[in-house]
């Protein structure tokens, strides 16, 4: 346990090795603020903290969560300060690193992001229902497609299985919605209601069977 910065809401992690490690830092008072450490078994002293490089976000942006399905790609969602994109980063552990920088539609801020491998990632619209995915996403200008799924603007966890097409996402109803093509509209998602379930706010899947 390390205390890597007082008062920072840290609500995202993603481990592509055992050598490293990039959490987000929400709500932080510097802004849009990423850490990451080399050395994930050390002590606080071995996280460093930068701000993603891509001209002005605001003074409200923070990073609402990342996903770095390898060292040589990282996936961010930046939402506040007027902002509403999907930041990606091939070198994640260079600070003066540009960010690529893809501005979306809806204002409705990115709830959870998760990536297959560096081509497929996925990444939630949550009050707005919508999925958001690519299928390029560590090009130099990755394309995401939107679509909405639930209506009801509930989406809350997502999980994509490393290696695979498949994905996972749950509502706030007690529904799944899976799809091994996720960036192929919402016609590819399926909704599984799950009996007895209510609000299911995380999900996980090691693999394509479990």
């Amino acid at each position: 346990n390390a205390e890597v910065d007082s008062g920072v809401y840290m609500r995202a992690i993603s481990c592509p090795s055992s050598g490293l490690c990039v959490a987000d830092a929400s709500y932080s008072i510097a802004g849009a603020v990423v850490y990451y450490t080399t050395n994930p078994h050390g002590g606080a002293g071995e996280w460093t903290s930068f701000a993603p490089q891509h001209g002005e976000f605001g003074s409200n942006a923070s990073v609402e969560t990342v996903a770095c399905p390898s060292a040589t790609l990282c996936v961010a969602s930046l939402f506040g300060g007027g902002n509403n994109a999907i930041l990606t980063t091939a070198t994640p552990t260079v600070e003066a690193a540009m960010w690529t920088k893809t501005e979306l539609e809806e204002p409705a801020g990115l709830a959870n992001v998760s990536c297959a491998s560096k081509t497929l990632c996925v990444a939630l619209e949550g009050a707005a229902g919508n999925i958001v995915a690519s299928t390029n996403a560590s090009a130099e200008t990755p394309t995401w497609a939107t679509a909405t799924v639930d209506k009801t603007g509930s989406l809350n966890g997502l999980t994509c299985v490393v290696g695979s097409t498949l994905c996972v996402a749950t509502d706030g109803s007690g529904n799944i919605y899976t799809a091994t093509e996720p960036a192929g509209g919402a016609s590819k998602w399926t909704k599984i209601p799950i009996a007895g379930a209510g609000f299911l706010e995380g999900v996980s899947c090691p693999t394509t069977a479990f």
